[in-house]
């Protein structure tokens, strides 16, 4: 039986990789910043309390573990900060708890394509090229993944690049849903570049592959060109933001008018939300940082290496992906 830490097990994704973890027969930990309202996946997981914002609290939840998929990150703030003080520097202190356990187990990290940043229109992004993200949340999983590279000298470490992640429970495509239950789907100005995503039971594969099979991130300060130990991991089909909306709607089985922002109000709204965000001190998804990504050009990635090196293939096409969370936003309420 494996022992696994899972942090971010309440979010969308660790949701979905403990339950996964669980069918296996795996003993799993999650690292949990307080007690969950409404519960883990099941009473059988323990539960460690601690915050890779607090490097202190880390180290009686990596002992005695085999294996920790590292999903827990900032994707939605009040201030760019939080992004680096969770995505980077909580990384580095979770690595570096890991790296002083007498045993360190080996370390899965679900990164972004954000950090690789957006590609040419028809050549998706591939491991091996230079990244250059262009928001602050890519920059901080760049960041960490440098540190990462650093501390690969200690113990097995591998990171997985997704991008856009859907499935049931996926708190951002919910927004695409409702739009679309009201007849429209709003586009953020005339261009609308294509976007790789990925179903999440398609993603907990590969992360379980990737641990079971994935090579190791070269030690020592490399390269950001050095490609070894990441994976891109993606649909083989890519989708617009109108081809989105128009999934949903078939998912729906409702006809829809596609809205489309003009740049000027993308970038007033955001700007707005981001003031507004900081007043409340409650996270906003629609800022500047989402904007700059939105307007970047494509988002594309190849999970050819995936393949080839994990023997991951994607099984759930993006059209039965799209029906299977209509389906389960319509049974738990969500529309």
């Amino acid at each position: 039986m494996t022992r696994i830490l899972v942090t971010g097990a309440t979010g969308f994704i660790g949701h979905h990789v403990v339950r996964r973890l669980l069918e296996r027969g795996d003993q799993v930990k999650c690292l949990v910043r307080r007690q969950p309202e409404n519960g883990l996946v099941s009473p059988a997981v323990e539960v460690a309390f601690g915050d890779v914002t607090r490097p202190e609290s880390l180290a009686a939840a990596v002992r005695g573990v085999d294996l920790v998929f590292h999903i827990a990150g900032a994707t939605q703030v009040h201030t760019p900060l939080i992004y680096s003080r969770v995505n980077t520097e909580g990384t580095r202190h979770l690595a570096e708890a890991c790296a002083r356990v007498l045993t360190p187990p080996r370390l899965v990290y679900v990164s972004s394509l954000a950090a690789a940043g957006p590609s040419l229109p028809d050549s998706p992004r591939r491991e091996g090229q230079p990244p250059a993200p262009v928001s602050a949340y890519g920059r901080s999983k760049l960041a960490a993944e440098g540190h990462l590279k650093i501390l690969a000298s200690n113990f097995p470490i591998t990171v997985v690049r997704p991008p856009v992640v859907v499935g049931p429970g996926d708190p951002h495509t919910i927004k695409v849903f409702r739009s679309v239950k009201k007849g429209f789907n709003v586009v953020p100005s005339r261009l609308d570049p294509r976007m790789s995503l990925i179903y999440v039971d398609d993603l907990v594969t590969a992360l379980l592959l990737a641990a079971q099979r994935g090579r190791t991130l070269s030690p020592g300060p490399t390269g950001p060109e050095d490609e070894r130990g990441i994976y891109f991991t993606t649909s083989e089909e890519s989708l617009t933001f109108s081809e989105m909306g128009q999934a949903a709607a078939r998912a729906l089985n409702v006809s829809i008018r596609t809205m489309r922002l003009p740049m000027i109000l993308c970038w007033v709204g955001a700007y707005a939300n981001q003031f507004r965000a900081a007043l409340m001190r409650k996270p906003i998804i629609f800022n500047p940082d989402k904007v700059r990504e939105a307007l970047a050009g494509s988002w594309t990635c190849s999970s050819d290496k995936a393949q080839v090196e994990l023997g991951w293939k994607c099984t759930i096409s993006l059209a039965d992906g799209f029906r299977l969370m209509g389906e389960w936003y319509q049974r738990h309420g969500w529309l």
